[in-house]
């Protein structure tokens, strides 16, 4: 389990580890890429960051979900 808690959407409140893979993609693209995403940059920096760690781990545990 991560130590990153979403702060946001339908998944607010729940560890990253949680969270399926399909939404950390859709966050990337919309929340963190979009110029109009009402996130900070340095919150992006973090969002982007924690949602690539925890990809990588789920892909070193074969975990896909």
């Amino acid at each position: 389990m991560s130590d990153y808690i979403i702060f946001f959407g339908k998944y607010k409140g729940q560890d990253i580890s949680m969270v399926p893979r399909g939404y950390l993609y859709w966050v990337q693209e919309n929340m963190i890429d979009s110029d109009d995403s009402w996130l900070y940059e340095k919150e992006k920096e973090l969002l982007n960051d924690e949602i690539e760690r925890e990809l990588a781990q789920r892909d070193r545990s074969h975990v896909d979900w």
